[in-house]
């Protein structure tokens, strides 16, 4: 009965490790039906690979102890989220991958290299040392290559040593796990073109490494195979097929364009858009695929990762002082066009995405936010702004529009982006932030769902989870009135208007402005706008006079609406923290405008969501300010001004507030 049990197991094993046919499939489905005698016998087989893999990144041996368990542990609690088990290789070895980078950047530890001894004489396990080591003296060679080999070994170690650990990642699960690129990719959630590239890179990596120790371009492979051979569980030697090296044309161009020379090639080609869009669509999962044109998007997905600490992840993460929030998976619908209202969910994961955490929604009828540890849905005034208080960027934004919000914010240096050179919408993003751990790299897909799709938001929020309403009285009521004081270089100003604090509201309340300043009147109704000057009547596209004010139904934050209206009108603003005493004070951010001799200075309430304050400047000097009170007055809203439809619609020539401070309005 024993000796039938051993078989089997064997079987299994074999099974499970050639990868062949598919009985590991079916021993797959057995283990997530329920049945614990496959569960086992699953663990024991796929061990030993695990094992390997995860040695040969980290090449500690009790390290690797710890984290296949780690491993396994999460294999059996999380096989039944597993929806092919034909993907169970990709999904295994994508969560051994996300372990060792979450030590490592948990830790801030660097990915540590064993002596040559330590290589050639610990073996991996009892059943090892039943066999010979891989002894690099046990030979019938002479004494010249004898020492050669040993110089190898020392500078294959000390070349692996170097290598980022993405780069021996891809190394190790093309060369020695043999894999395909299409199974990298989804192991390092990345496309295919980008898996060959990153393969491409750390073969170059190696060689130029290997070179500086005076091995040529010749030793690559075979230094490859004596790394497999010296980290394998049996220490047997290893060849490696040159065709597995091989990553096609067009990887190797984009590898290649990492030089200043051949990415000037590669931007020729592109402007020339001669081949390269073709070659690109015809991967099998490219780079830049089909977009739409922007006036033609409803909706985006992407996934990035999110970090404490400023802008430059690697610094921070050296010194200990940032971590990655997670993976935060993101859909965006607009239901009226990219440049109209926004709605949008996130869905935030622990940065292996194995685990969900908690998650936000904030569509047409209100802002939603589910806090997974507490099992409770809030209901918010406001729309979520960045953690980072840095303006909202869209994939749909312009290269011009984004280039000028670099210019203003900085840009980080550690993130890559890749822009479809037909429509100029931004394709990809390649984050380079992990400190020894492999790139995140996330692709846009757009026009990929609908609104029945976002309304059927997948993640579920539990039937059964607590509900808290932590809405005022005023976004209760869906629209407030707002009364607007102040003056001008000493000249009164008034006015009134309506403003609306969900998309769904417009259907009943239309948002309106009127103001008044001396002998110049100002009306809004979202339909026409108009200025009257001296009895003289300029008409100008609906919304004008809306810029650089809140407008909450839009689907974004307050801070973000005005930023980005002073950003399309390259109008450079800094942003001023508030001082964070209590949370739950609504603090106030100051945003201040600067297009000399203009300056704005305004004032946002965080929790409220709405615009409190602008002081008006005039060559460094205070010359006016502008106040908004909201109250509920459900009859006044209704008094929207109505206005006639003027013959000559004008273009105003930047963000009107700017003008009247420099009294060019």
């Amino acid at each position: 009965m024993c000796n039938e049990a051993a078989k089997r197991r064997t079987i299994i094993k074999n099974d499970m490790t050639s990868d062949g046919g598919c009985d590991y499939v079916r021993i797959v489905d057995r283990a997530k039906s329920g049945c614990k005698k496959s569960l086992d016998e699953l663990v024991e087989a796929v061990s030993p690979k695990l094992k390997a893999y995860i040695y040969r990144l980290t090449l500690d041996r009790n390290l690797t102890e710890d984290l296949l368990q780690d491993v396994l542990l999460q294999m059996v609690k999380s096989l039944g989220n597993l929806r092919q088990s034909e993907k169970f290789w990709p999904w295994i070895y994508r969560t051994a991958s996300g372990k060792v980078c979450q030590h490592y950047r948990s830790k801030n530890l660097k990915v540590k290299t064993l002596s040559i001894t330590d290589m050639t004489s610990a073996p991996h396990n009892s059943q090892d040392r039943q066999n010979s080591d891989y002894d690099i003296q046990d030979t019938q060679d002479d004494g010249l290559t004898v020492v050669m080999r040993k110089e190898l070994v020392k500078s294959v170690f000390a070349a692996m040593e170097k290598l980022k650990l993405n780069y021996r990642n891809v190394l190790v699960l093309r060369c020695m796990e043999q894999r395909t690129f299409v199974e990298i990719a989804e192991i390092m959630n990345c496309s295919e073109t980008v898996a060959r590239v990153q393969f491409f890179r750390a073969r170059g990596s190696l060689k130029k490494r290997l070179a500086g120790s005076g091995f040529g371009k010749a030793y690559v492979l075979p230094a490859l195979a004596l790394f497999a051979g010296l980290t394998s569980p049996s220490k047997a030697a290893v060849s490696i097929p040159a065709a597995t090296a091989e990553v096609g044309f067009l990887a190797g161009f984009i590898g290649y364009a990492s030089t200043k020379i051949a990415a000037i090639i590669l931007m020729f080609i592109i402007a020339a858009g001669v081949f390269l869009p073709t070659i690109f669509n015809n991967t099998n999962e490219s780079l830049i695929s089909d977009l739409p044109d922007r006036d033609q998007i409803k909706s985006f997905y992407f996934v990035e990762q999110s970090w404490n600490g400023d802008m430059s992840g690697n610094t921070n993460l050296i010194r200990g002082r940032s971590l990655s929030k997670g993976a935060y998976e993101q859909w965006f619908y607009f239901p009226q066009g990219v440049d109209g209202p926004m709605f949008f969910a996130m869905q935030r994961w622990d940065p292996q995405m194995l685990g969900k955490l908690c998650s936000w929604r904030q569509d047409g009828s209100g802002n939603y936010y589910f806090h997974s540890g507490e099992q409770t849905i809030y209901i918010q005034n406001y729309r979520l702004p960045l953690s980072s208080l840095q303006t909202r960027r869209l994939p749909s934004d312009s290269p011009e529009f984004t280039a000028f919000l670099d210019s203003v914010e900085g840009r980080c240096p550690d993130i890559d982006y890749t822009r479809d050179p037909k429509t100029g919408l931004l394709a990809g993003v390649l984050d380079h932030r992990f400190y020894n751990a492999q790139e995140f790299s996330s692709s846009i897909r757009y026009n990929n769902f609908n609104q029945t799709d976002f309304d059927n938001f997948r993640y579920k929020w539990p039937a059964d989870a607590n509900v808290t309403d932590q809405r005022d009285a005023l976004h209760k009521n869906l629209a407030a009135f707002v009364k607007i004081t102040g003056q001008i270089n000493g000249i009164p100003l008034e006015g009134q208007g309506c403003i609306v604090f969900v998309y769904d509201q417009l259907a009943q309340t239309t948002p309106w402005l009127k103001i008044k300043i001396g002998d110049t009147e100002i009306i809004d109704n979202l339909q026409a706008a108009v200025l009257l000057k001296n009895g003289v009547k300029f008409y100008y596209p609906p919304g004008t006079f809306f810029n650089g004010l809140a407008r909450p139904w839009l689907g974004m934050h307050t801070v973000d609406i005005v930023r980005r209206d002073a950003a399309a009108q390259k109008v450079k603003f800094i942003t001023t923290p508030p001082a964070q005493n209590d949370e739950l004070a609504d603090y106030s951010i100051g945003i201040t405008f600067i297009d000399k001799p203009a300056k704005l200075d305004y004032k946002v309430s965080y929790f409220s969501d709405l615009l409190n304050e602008i002081v008006f400047y005039a060559n460094d000097k205070e010359i006016g300010q502008m106040n908004f009170e909201y109250t509920i007055d459900n009859e006044a809203i209704k008094n929207r001004p109505q206005i006639d439809s003027g013959k000559k619609i004008r273009q105003l020539d930047g963000l009107w507030l700017m003008k009247l401070a420099d009294g060019s309005l």
